[in-house]
């Protein structure tokens, strides 16, 4: 029986057994009346009346022990200081736990001092340490962070990079399709494949279009680009989310009759996609993740991880928490999820926001831990971007805390030419002497709505770098300018809406509109370190700009400059 002294740490799970064996002592016990009255019995009644307070108070003194212990490593990870919450973080030992932190919170420092505490502190080898993140580019940030300051040569790898690992550890290999084909396909279908299919075209002109009369030829690119963008989101989701094919044909049973015909079309692509990879001998990610995951489930594991950790945990999917799950019941491993559901904005690639949300339904015996303080924005920015973004009805409640304030941080400069308003504010900003800019679009191309092309921005007198927003997630910069911000179909929210189908796979909040592109706005505004320039259409301004205007009044300024 644990002395509960803080000798070691007691886990959710551990309490659990514990309180199990109690309560089968007590009941034998019970049974037997002549032995109540031994003293073993009291104190096994009174342990278990009291288990949440003796567990607490046992950890708190454990943590506090190892805190003190591990005090000049907590001081400095790559030259800073943790603070309690990542402390907490750092020096937990449950099961399973989900850190929760907002933009600028350092979570990327909390990860490189968990995995310092593991290897320094608990004597971890660095190959029982499994390091996950979302993208190649930020995995590889990690583990070159890792390397460069500590000489770690820990395992930092995508989903799809560990499947493979995986396979390849059983002497199997596969060929991988390119991330596009699916994008290719479906393109390939209505450009030119669908005049094959005269019935196929004829349901696409007069069910999806309501136009009997029209010809294919006559619908408008940016309705076909919806119908596009319906159906590669939806194949996304399906084979990130459901890995069986049966599944996708019961759909049918459950769709409304006025979306059967879509269904119908979906199936058309999806088995065409298929027989593509086929022919290809190729399989595409969404398969290497399942394929690794009966891998592992019929012969095991290979490899003895003691501890995983999952950066960008927002952006995962069921399939992808299912392979993770696996790995843990064949390694008995234990997780670290670190990640912000305000930030949550891969729906379209197969991610899933209730992974995240639901943590604990997949990983039982886990704890959340939130990370208070941002470390990169002002509290104005801060308050603005999470109030708004809080207006979606399925995002966790925070309080986040900022270092720094500034008067009216966010700056709208109102346009009837994009473009000539662009270089007068560019000048504004050489005059305020406003060096390194980060330019943010909704799209790839909304940039040349400025400039020719990416060269023309060397031609400014000031560091000047143009991203979409999804790619500019997880940087930072000193002043941030975001374009494309009118009431269009192509503007910031984007309008290009998925049909009711998808939410066969994924329900969606009815009452809030533009749920993902909420959370993609606020990704673009929590960017900057100090001030968000938003390039505004004078005669069509964004939705979201007028809410910022009514909601934020004393957080915003109007400037009028020229």
């Amino acid at each position: 029986m644990n002395d509960f002294e803080g000798n070691s740490y007691i886990s959710i799970k551990s309490k659990e057994k514990v309180k199990n064996s109690l309560k089968k002592e007590i009941q034998k016990i019970k049974y037997r009346p002549y032995l109540i009255f031994l003293k073993k019995y009291w104190i096994l009644l009174k342990i278990y009346l009291n288990i949440n307070k003796l567990v607490e108070h046992n950890n708190n003194i454990y943590l506090y022990k190892m805190e003190q212990s591990n005090y000049d490593l907590l001081s400095n990870i790559k030259g800073y200081p943790l603070d309690k919450e990542q402390r907490d973080c750092v020096l937990n030992e449950e099961e399973a736990i989900l850190v929760i932190a907002g933009a600028g919170a350092g979570k990327s420092l909390t990860i490189i001092g968990k995995v310092r505490y593991l290897i320094e502190a608990k004597y971890l080898e660095q190959k029982e340490i499994l390091c996950i993140s979302f993208t190649k580019k930020s995995a590889q940030k990690l583990k070159d962070d890792l390397y460069k300051t500590y000489q770690y040569n820990v395992n930092v790898c995508t989903f799809h990079k560990l499947a493979l690992t995986i396979l390849k550890d059983s002497g199997l290999n596969f060929s991988l399709n390119n991330d596009d084909t699916l994008i290719y396909l479906v393109d390939e279908f209505f450009d030119h494949l669908i005049y094959n299919f005269p019935n196929i075209m004829k349901l696409v002109v007069t069910y999806f279009f309501n136009s009997k009369n029209k010809k294919y030829e006559d619908i408008s690119l940016i309705k076909i680009k919806q119908l596009k963008n319906t159906i590669i989101c939806f194949i996304n989701l399906y084979k990130a989310n459901i890995s069986s094919k049966k599944t996708l044909i019961s759909f049918l049973g459950k769709v409304e009759a006025k979306d059967y015909p879509l269904l119908v079309l979906i199936i058309v692509i999806y088995h065409m996609y298929n027989i593509e990879m086929k022919a290809n001998n190729e399989i595409d990610f969404n398969d290497l993740i399942v394929l690794a995951t009966k891998h592992i489930q019929k012969f095991g594991l290979k490899r003895n991880y003691k501890y995983i950790i999952i950066d960008e945990y927002q952006d995962t999917s069921i399939i992808r928490v299912n392979l993770i799950k696996e790995i843990i019941n064949k390694s008995g491993s234990k997780l670290m999820a670190v990640g912000d559901d305000f930030q949550s904005i891969y729906k379209f690639s197969g991610c899933k926001i209730e992974t995240f949300l639901n943590f604990s339904t997949y990983f039982s015996y886990s704890k959340k831990y939130f990370i208070k303080n941002n470390y990169r924005n002002n509290q104005e920015i801060v308050d603005v971007a999470g109030s708004f973004v809080m207006k979606n009805k399925k995002q966790l409640k925070k309080k986040i805390t900022a270092h720094k304030s500034l008067i009216k941080p966010i700056k709208i400069i109102y346009y009837e030419n994009q473009r000539e308003t662009f270089n007068i504010l560019i000048k504004f900003l050489i005059k305020e002497k406003k060096d390194h800019i980060l330019i943010l679009g909704r799209n790839n191309k909304d940039l040349f709505k400025l400039v020719n092309s990416y060269e023309d921005l060397k031609n400014y007198s000031l560091h000047l770098n143009y991203l979409t927003v999804h790619k500019a997630k997880g940087l930072e910069e000193e002043n941030i300018i975001i374009i494309n911000l009118e009431n269009d179909i192509m503007g910031f929210p984007n309008k290009l809406q998925f049909n009711n189908i998808i939410k066969l796979i994924y329900e969606e909040d009815e009452n809030i509109k533009f749920e993902e592109e909420r959370r993609l706005f606020y990704v673009a505004l929590t960017r900057t370190k100090n001030y968000a320039y938003l390039l505004v259409n004078k005669n069509k301004p964004s939705p979201f700009i007028r809410e910022l205007i009514n909601d934020y009044p004393d957080k915003i300024e109007i400037l009028c400059i020229k």
